[in-house]
């Protein structure tokens, strides 16, 4: 545990020690460590891809870079409307698509079972 705060110390301080590049690959590198951690959350779990991870991620971070070159707001501004927007299209989503996504749990849990149609093998007769 006291090494987890001295890390989160020594990343608290980067703003104020760092230049513009080393700033903005302390950011990436945060970025990406959150990005892996959400993905890991679902698919460690279940086993399951979850794409929609890095989907959201890229329409957040769209809407941010969009709003603030195309509309003049405030990096804040859209970094607090980017999660609102993404979470609704998600909502969305998942409204929308709930016999899909009922049929599609329903076929791979039957094959991963062994209770559904198996594929065939090649050169099989």
């Amino acid at each position: 545990m006291p090494c987890a705060a001295a890390l989160l110390a020594a990343a608290a301080c980067v703003p104020f020690v760092a230049d513009g590049y080393w700033l903005s690959i302390a950011v990436t590198v945060l970025m990406y460590a959150a990005l892996a951690t959400s993905w890991s959350l679902f698919s460690g779990p279940t086993h399951y891809i979850a794409l929609s991870t890095g989907a959201f991620f890229g329409i957040g971070g769209y809407l941010v870079g969009l709003g603030m070159s195309d509309y003049d707001q405030s990096f804040w501004a859209m970094a607090a409307l980017a999660p609102v927007v993404a979470t609704a299209l998600a909502a969305l989503i998942g409204w929308a698509n709930p016999a899909l996504v009922r049929c599609l749990f329903r076929h791979l849990h039957a094959r991963s079972c062994g209770n559904g149609p198996q594929p065939r093998q090649l050169g099989a007769e």
